[in-house]
């Protein structure tokens, strides 16, 4: 009786698993993992490997900016820079660093799904580094995914301590954009908690803590943070500057030929104020940005930062109390409270 059902039963097996049916398989089972989940395939194994290579340092970022692609960016040619890490993209296409700048390259030319894509693919294959992951994050808020930016920033921050002042300052800041002042304070003093002399995160405390309503001991903050700034060199976004074009002089004549083409960008206006006062020239600075932020029309005086530029040139100045009257009004700016 069940001699028949045996054999029938042999014949199925012997039939599913013929070579061909095989073959098909583990066709199908390589295409899985090379196409469908690549990431998973090229997956660092553990820290040490990561570290080995180099992409737990923070020396990844600087290798980043000095990539050849990044660097067709900075000279304004954006299609030979998206050619250039295509190219190396497809000989390498999970090396590391090589992915995170094809990523950062799509996401400036404005090919944003694409960047974003690829730098979410290195958080896969490079979980271990918190720069890689920094990377992202940078790329989400300058692509404009600010609730996914803050989710990352956020995750970074709890994950690392808080003497990695990185994440939670420019969390920080996409709080302030985000019209949420008080879990900005929040990030920030826990850097101030770790690194007490750390300028800047003292003057976006005191910003933070004024954007709550502590106009003055925001105020105080503020000041404690640009005399310690003044020590420490220039700010992290005109730093970034003077790198990207190569010395102070270069980044300041750069500066003055981009406003005499275009006098109404004001974030260059910002930006030789802020050369200008990191060399000690204040005269030079307040006539930049003095008469605008007096005009409320102008398109400076809606914006912070000047007012708190100028707060800062006031109070180098001896002017306390048009310093306190600026920083008030950028206060009241970054709350909507005209």
């Amino acid at each position: 009786m069940h001699a028949p059902m045996t054999r029938n039963t042999d014949s199925i097996f012997s039939g599913i698993f013929s070579w061909q049916v095989a073959v098909a398989l583990v066709g199908a089972v390589l295409f899985w993992f090379s196409i469908i989940r690549p990431d998973s395939v090229a997956m660092l194994g553990d820290r040490s490997d990561a570290a080995s290579l180099g992409l737990c340092s923070v020396d990844l970022l600087e290798k980043i900016k000095q990539s050849k692609p990044i660097q067709l960016l900075h000279k304004g040619q954006n299609d030979q820079a998206v050619a250039a890490a295509k190219e190396a993209l497809t000989k390498h296409p999970y090396d590391v660093m090589t992915v995170i700048v094809a990523g950062n390259v799509d996401c400036a030319a404005g090919k944003k799904d694409e960047g974003l894509a690829l730098l979410r693919k290195s958080t896969f294959l490079c979980p271990q580094s918190r720069y890689v992951g920094l990377n992202y994050a940078r790329g989400l808020a300058s692509t404009g995914n600010i609730p996914d930016a803050v989710d990352k920033y956020w995750t970074l921050a709890q994950t690392f301590p808080n003497e990695w002042a990185a994440p939670r300052l420019e969390l920080a800041d996409l709080l302030l954009q985000d019209k949420q002042p008080a879990l900005a304070v929040e990030r920030l003093k826990e850097v101030v908690a770790a690194d007490g002399k750390n300028g800047y995160a003292r003057r976006k405390l005191g910003l933070a803590m004024a954007a709550v309503g502590d106009s003055k001991q925001g105020f105080e903050e503020f000041i404690k943070g640009c005399a310690l700034e003044s020590e420490q060199g220039p700010p992290p976004d005109l730093q970034a500057f003077i790198d990207k074009i190569g010395n102070h002089n270069k980044a300041e004549e750069e500066l003055k030929r981009a406003i005499a083409n275009n006098p109404g960008d004001t974030t260059n206006v910002i930006l030789l104020a802020e050369l200008l006062v990191n060399a000690d020239r204040l005269k030079e600075a307040r006539g930049i940005i003095y008469a605008p932020l007096q005009n409320p029309q102008s398109a400076l005086y809606k914006i912070p930062e000047a007012h708190f530029l100028q707060a800062d040139i006031a109070n180098q100045s001896g002017d306390t109390e048009q310093a306190l009257m600026e920083f008030r009004r950028g206060a009241k700016i970054i709350t909507g409270v005209e």
